[in-house]
């Protein structure tokens, strides 16, 4: 059996009366440090600080693991203990394939460490801890396996987008084993039958609240909205809110235009479904990769401009790489009949995971009703591509989420 590899820091700072070890850290020698994987082929590292409770502030701590030529590192997160926010833009774990200058593999934070593995392509791989000067938390602990490419998958089985494995006998088989549906891509499986539009949690009503409530509106009932999506590029975990979206399929996603600039490309994008909280998994998360993206009127692929502008048509599709199981917390919306016209005065729900502007707890997801406006009261622009809509409350509005 290979042998366990802990790794012992030796410098040290006192940090509330304890020691804690810098070593890894910018300031501090080593830096980087480096883990020599040719011999000792797994391992395990934790962040400075972690056994103390509390990583540091204003720290920039790498970690080099070098492994033989030919062979690949293979990460698997332990526990996850970083601050969370999106796009992880306060404290983060960046893991770069090879060295400090290699292309980012991901970008972690939060309490729940990533349920896939991450490898590297090359024999580097290289994590850096960055912190800010605010809250601290304990920070991570992480298993190293050096392998060699052929071994990411046992004998018989197959590779998951997200680089879990699978069998053969759960290829096509309806479960969502790899957890990103990869084992169920092109598989024409016949669809569940399901109603539309139908919640079997009932939403809160707005009004029952009074005027005291958050900027852009309430914290919905969990799972009452369950054609909700968080649109999240890829590269970050577990939030990269970056749009929402509306599940008009089992396999198909509706949106605006505009979210996907700077993204125009399906492998940039993670689809999440069934979820309340953005930085917690909830018991009927589902999670999907994208097959393609459709802007209107028909544009895909490099077809799609870098900074899409035109918002009276401001509308796209995005087909997943499967159909997601249909569930309590996730289940398609009904599209209106071809025709059908909304009335001035009408109420509508938006949900979203909007701005708070510093008045509410923005991971959850909210609710704000809004009231179909005459076009007379709309902005100018093509009126007959818009619903105008109006909020009593003039903090609350769609676009801030």
């Amino acid at each position: 059996m290979l042998s366990s590899l802990l790794i012992t820091l030796i410098c040290m700072i006192f940090q509330h009366g304890s020691a804690v070890d810098m070593a890894g850290c910018y300031g501090h020698k080593p830096f980087p440090l480096v883990i020599d994987a040719t011999r000792q082929k797994t391992g395990e590292i934790k962040s400075v600080g972690f056994d103390e409770g509390e990583y540091p502030n204003n720290a920039v701590c790498d970690y080099n693991i070098k492994a033989s030529p030919g062979y690949i590192v293979k990460l698997t997160f332990l526990e996850m203990d970083v601050y969370p926010s999106n796009r992880c833009g306060k404290d983060a774990v960046f893991v770069m394939d090879g060295d400090s200058e290699g292309a980012d593999l991901g970008v972690y934070c939060g309490t729940e460490p990533p349920t896939f593995p991450i490898l590297s392509t090359k024999n580097v791989i290289h994590l850096r801890l960055r912190t800010d000067n605010k809250i601290q938390r304990k920070g991570f602990r992480v298993r190293y396996e050096v392998i060699l490419p052929s071994e990411v998958c046992p004998p018989g089985q197959y590779r998951c987008t997200n680089n879990r494995c699978y069998s053969k006998d759960q290829k096509c088989n309806g479960a969502d084993d790899c957890l990103d549906g990869s084992d169920e891509e092109k598989c024409n499986l016949p669809l569940p039958a399901y109603s539309c539009g139908i919640s079997s949690i009932f939403p809160i009503e707005s009004s029952s609240f009074g005027p005291d409530r958050v900027v852009g509106g309430i914290e919905a009932r969990p799972h009452s909205w369950p054609w909700q999506v968080s649109m999240e590029t890829a590269l970050f975990y577990p939030n990269s809110h970056q749009c929402g979206g509306t599940l008009i399929h089992p396999q198909w996603v509706m949106t605006a235009a505009h979210c996907l600039g700077g993204y125009p490309y399906a492998e940039d994008w993670r689809i999440h479904l069934g979820n309340h909280n953005r930085f917690r998994k909830d018991r009927y998360e589902q999670i999907r990769l994208v097959e393609r993206l459709v802007m209107w009127p028909g544009r895909t692929g490099d077809e799609i401009p870098e900074t899409p502008v035109d918002f009276d048509q401001d509308i796209a599709l995005i087909k997943l790489n499967a159909p997601v199981q249909i569930t309590e917390g996730v289940r398609p919306a009904c599209l209106p009949k071809d025709g059908y016209e909304i009335s001035v005065g009408e109420k509508c729900t938006v949900t979203g995971w909007g701005e708070t502007r510093g008045t509410g707890s923005y991971e959850n997801l909210k609710q704000a009703d809004m009231y179909v406006q005459s076009e007379q009261n709309c902005p100018t622009g093509d009126k007959e591509f818009k619903i105008c809509l109006e909020s009593r409350d003039s903090h609350q509005g769609i676009c801030h989420g």
